[in-house]
């Protein structure tokens, strides 16, 4: 999410609560407001003022249709001529992306069916594999499900150090002793 529209989002919450408690200041009610009325009250001045504002709606729909074009993608089937671990790494990352979509739109559980569904590939580069563990995550913690996500973060965890313990093995970045770490070494 764009850093500034989460700060403008947040900056108009908070506008149009205040503006709503001067209203409930200037006006009050015969009988003072409960805690958690005064709270609902607000909270429902947010709501409003994000329906009113056309933000919540429209980044919902935009997730949904995005969601709906990587799907047709998905549906295509990928000619014989495309190399499997190419195919399956692109179409992994087209289900990461979907799964994202799809958490935009507030479904955790449409998401966690999503990076399931790219974590069906077996021929998916492990960055993509990560990718789907942690977006699958998002969508666990989204829902309630502190557990799972956990687990899920951890095989995210796992297949990254996998990478780097494979790019730290590699003989192209095998790190060589400098010149002046040799002079620090005692001579015999």
């Amino acid at each position: 999410m764009n850093p500034r529209a989460n700060i403008k989002s947040r900056c108009s919450g908070l506008v149009f609560g205040l503006i709503a408690l001067c209203l409930v200041a200037c006006d009050p009610p015969t009988e003072p407001l409960s805690a958690q009325a005064w709270s609902e009250q607000v909270q429902e001045a947010h709501a409003r003022a994000e329906q009113l504002s056309g933000r919540a709606a429209g980044v919902e729909a935009r997730a949904v249709q995005a969601r709906e074009a990587l799907q047709a993608a998905l549906a295509v089937e990928v000619p014989t001529a495309v190399d499997a671990r190419l195919a399956d790494s692109l179409r992994a990352d087209a289900w990461y992306r979907s799964a994202e979509m799809a958490l935009l739109a507030n479904d955790s559980s449409l998401a966690i069916q999503d990076a399931n569904e790219g974590l069906r590939l077996e021929h998916a580069e492990p960055v993509f594999v990560a990718n789907l563990y942690v977006i699958r995550g998002r969508a666990h913690e989204r829902a309630g499900a502190e557990t799972e996500a956990a687990a899920d973060y951890h095989q995210a965890l796992l297949v990254s150090e996998g990478l780097l313990l494979e790019l730290l093995d590699s003989p192209a970045t095998t790190i060589e002793a400098s010149p002046s770490s040799a002079e620090d070494e005692p001579s015999e």
